[in-house]
């Protein structure tokens, strides 16, 4: 039984799926098709509130996450536009109790700390429901000197972050799952949790799970 075991790892493995770290998840690629036309999950993207209390599996995450903010060409450029074509957002994940953050260069999730709660992101309540949190965060050092005033900044920042959201959005639904863009965020419980400095700006919080039946 235990060769068994060692022997299906070995094939996961070696087929590129995830691999554990003690400090980092290194994610298998997001899928090639899912099996949905893009006119279709237009037409079906929504908000939902409500979400089973079955984690997300490791795989559509994966997916999900770099449809928001992954690298999709070999300059590194983003599946995103940005101001300037600077990379000056992040994203941060609250998954199965721990915290994370994506990192879009290398495809994995590195690892922050334990016993972490998706109450700990938002100022309402439902969002703490949830199994999984995706945190849109603004690093404002990313911003080049020439970028304008802080005020500006900010908008290229939300501008950003509002098509991080819709990507995502547009994957869930693809994947048959459920989201919302929320912004109640509890920006004391983020830095918190994600152990966040001055500079990085917690913008928007965008829960994923599977829907519950309504």
């Amino acid at each position: 039984m235990v060769q068994r075991i060692i022997t299906l790892f070995m094939i996961l493995l070696m087929a590129g799926a995830i691999t554990y770290s003690d400090t980092t998840i290194v994610l298998d690629k997001p899928l090639e098709n899912a099996n949905v036309d893009i006119m279709k999950a237009f037409k079906n993207r929504k908000s939902e509130r409500a979400y089973t209390s079955q984690l997300i599996s490791i795989h559509h995450l994966s997916t999900v996450l770099w449809s928001g903010y992954g690298i999709n060409r070999q300059d590194g450029k983003h599946t995103v536009p940005t101001a300037y074509g600077k990379d000056y957002m992040k994203l941060y994940v609250i998954y199965n109790g721990k915290a994370y953050r994506y990192l879009p260069e290398k495809h994995c999730l590195q690892f922050i700390q334990a016993e972490v709660t998706t109450a700990m992101a938002s100022t309402q309540g439902w969002v703490g429901k949830s199994t999984c949190v995706i945190v849109i965060v603004a690093d404002m050092d990313g911003f080049p000197f020439y970028a304008g005033l802080r005020e500006q900044q900010l908008k290229y920042a939300h501008a950003t972050a509002g098509c991080i959201a819709q990507n995502i959005y547009i994957a869930c639904t693809g994947l048959k799952l459920g989201t919302c863009l929320v912004a109640g965020v509890n920006v004391t419980g983020c830095k918190k949790a994600f152990k966040l400095h001055e500079n990085e700006l917690p913008l928007f919080i965008m829960p994923v799970g599977y829907p519950s039946a309504h």
